[in-house]
């Protein structure tokens, strides 16, 4: 019976490990898409801001 539920604590325990590293580099893809997104938009709005005020 106590190798069953040790058995069980490894499991949980491996299963732990394999969920922070998933949560890792979801966090990382989520940064990353960030970066990118805040790469491409900033100069684009610089850009319609340069445009808008140039109608005037």
């Amino acid at each position: 019976m106590t190798t069953i539920s040790r058995a069980l604590t490894e499991v949980k325990e491996d299963l732990n490990k394999e969920e922070s590293k998933i949560l890792m580099v979801f966090n990382r893809f989520l940064n990353g898409l960030f970066k990118v997104s805040l790469g491409i938009g900033l100069p684009l709005l610089v850009y319609l801001i340069m445009q808008l005020s140039s109608l005037r």
